[in-house]
C-alpha cells in the first residue's frame, strides 16, 4: 500500500480503510508506507499508522525487508534519494514502495528496479488518456498512471481508489494494483 489509506477529508472512511487491511492480510503479505493523508493527520494518523501494524501488515518507513530474491523498501514522504541509495542492495531486486512520483527523476539516479506509487490519483480528471492536474505536479502532470522508465528505473503510478477534492474523477477509472 503506497500511502492515503486514509483520507484526511473524510475520517469515517477509516472504518473501510482497517476492514481492507484486515481482510487483506489473510490473502497476502501486506507492506504498508504511509501518505500525506496519514501525515497531514498527526496524532490520529500515528495512532491509524499502528492500528496498520496491529492489524498484520509490515510498516515500513524508510526501511526495508528482503524477501527471497527482492529487497522491498518502504520510503517516508519526501525521502531523499541518498535514503534510497543507501538501503539498495546490488544482488537483489530491488522493488521500492514511495508515495510521490515527481520524485521518480530523483531516484531513478539510484538505479532502483521498480518504484510504485501513487498519489497523483490518476490526474483527478483525464482528458485524451492524459491526467489534467496532480499534487505537487501542477497542470499537465508529466506522472499520473501507469509505467515510466528512466536509466534503469522503471516507476509504476497508481490511479488509486478514492477521490479527496471537491473535484469529482472525470474519464479516470480507480485502480487497485
Amino acid at each position: 500500500i503506497t500511502g492515503d489509506l486514509f483520507n484526511r477529508m473524510n475520517r469515517k472512511a477509516c472504518k473501510n480503510a482497517f476492514l481492507f487491511v484486515k481482510r487483506a492480510v489473510k490473502i497476502a503479505p501486506v507492506y504498508y508506507i504511509e501518505g500525506n493523508h496519514e501525515a497531514s493527520l498527526q496524532e490520529t494518523g500515528e495512532r491509524y499508522i499502528a492500528e496498520v501494524g496491529r492489524l498484520g501488515a509490515h510498516i515500513l518507513r524508510d526501511a526495508y525487508t528482503d524477501l527471497s530474491e527482492c529487497r522491498l523498501i518502504g520510503l517516508k514522504q519526501r525521502a531523499p534519494a541518498e535514503m534510497l541509495r543507501s538501503m539498495l542492495k546490488s544482488d537483489r531486486f530491488n522493488l521500492v514502495l514511495a508515495h510521490r512520483p515527481e520524485q521518480f527523476p530523483e531516484y531513478a539516479e539510484t538505479n532502483a528496479d521498480v518504484i510504485l506509487t501513487g498519489h497523483a490519483h490518476g490526474g483527478q480528471i483525464r482528458l485524451f488518456h492524459r491526467g489534467i492536474y496532480a499534487s505537487n505536479q501542477g497542470f499537465f502532470p508529466k506522472f499520473t498512471d501507469g509505467w515510466y522508465e528512466i536509466g534503469n528505473s522503471r516507476m509504476y503510478v497508481s490511479r488509486g481508489l478514492g477521490n479527496t477534492v471537491p473535484v469529482p474523477r472525470v474519464f479516470n477509472t480507480p485502480e487497485l494494483n
